[in-house]
């Protein structure tokens, strides 16, 4: 504590105009702390506030943001977000290029076994129709989880 009130001490010789330069024209462009000083001089009507009041300020820009993107994700017409379901149409176009003499189904319909240039992959059919349809494929095929990979949507 008396670092600090030597500090303050030997600042308060020196005037304004010396320990900020950049007050100064004629010392050209230096800049100490005089950048900081002008933000807390700028700051210094928003720090009289109340804390209550920023408090009360910042919990109504929460909630006027998750009510509007709430109302955004209500008024989407698809089930999954945009970049979701882009990846989707991604893979579901892969998966179309995939010939359908790559696809064997099992007998008892439950496993589709899909062949492409990456090797072979198992897809259990009863997950497809689960929450989470990106773990039907026994690959990891690079999409990131959720999202149904392409071997998928050839089975």
């Amino acid at each position: 504590m008396s670092e600090v009130r030597n500090m303050d001490t030997y600042m308060a010789t020196y005037p304004d105009d010396e320990q900020y330069p950049v007050c100064r024209l004629e010392l050209g462009l230096r800049k100490f702390s005089s950048c900081v000083e002008a933000i807390n001089s700028a700051n210094k009507p928003a720090r009289k506030v109340d804390m209550a009041h920023w408090l009360e300020t910042m919990a109504d820009i929460i909630v006027k943001r998750a009510n509007s993107r709430k109302q955004e994700a209500d008024n989407w017409p698809s089930p999954y977000p945009p970049r979701i379901q882009n990846l989707m149409l991604e893979q579901q176009a892969l998966g179309a290029l995939i010939p359908a003499v790559n696809c064997i189904g099992s007998d008892t319909k439950t496993v589709c076994r899909v062949s492409d240039e990456v090797g072979h992959h198992k897809v259990t059919v009863a997950k497809l129709k689960e929450s989470n349809p990106g773990v039907a494929c026994s690959s990891k095929c690079g999409v990131p989880a959720g999202v149904p990979c392409k071997h998928c949507w050839a089975a």
